[in-house]
């Protein structure tokens, strides 16, 4: 409730529908042309004590979640509870809300049909970017890492 009093009355957020909502994340559609950016918004959030995390998607969607809940801190909890080598795991994506986990340890692949906001990871050397779109973009960054056999690991 307080982070929706803080955030609904500003320019070019609108929350979502109700179905779009979760315990623990909220969602907004938002316009960068006109919201304040995403820097402004997270000094909005500090200065009245509630740490939580900003995700923009989709150019036009974002998602305010508590500190410590993303896609990347889940994938580590696996990892790390189950034994398993981060370079073990392949994690794809196709948007901003993908980031956190494909900058982790694991081996990342995003798909041609990705978000633009995805563009800053070109070049990371554990992040594959495929030629092809959806299912066969996975597929070509399966045999990109070799990942059914001997895993090629960039950079080792």
């Amino acid at each position: 409730d307080k982070i929706l009093n803080l955030i609904s009355d500003l320019e070019g957020i609108e929350k979502q529908p109700e179905e779009n909502q979760r315990e623990f994340k909220l969602s907004f559609f938002y316009n960068p042309e006109v919201s304040p950016p995403e820097e402004e918004l997270m000094t909005i959030l500090r200065k009245n004590d509630i740490p939580a995390k900003i995700i923009q998607s989709h150019q036009g969607l974002l998602d305010i979640l508590p500190i410590r809940a993303s896609k990347g801190d889940a994938i580590r909890h696996i990892y790390m509870e189950q034994g398993i080598e981060p370079e073990q795991i392949l994690v794809c994506g196709d948007s901003g809300n993908d980031e956190d986990m494909l900058r982790g340890n694991t081996l990342g692949l995003v798909v041609n049909n990705y978000s633009q906001e995805l563009e800053k990871l070109r070049g990371e050397p554990r992040i594959y970017f495929a030629e092809k779109e959806y299912a066969e973009g996975i597929i070509e960054g399966i045999e990109h890492y070799n990942f059914f056999n001997e895993i090629i690991i960039p950079g080792e």
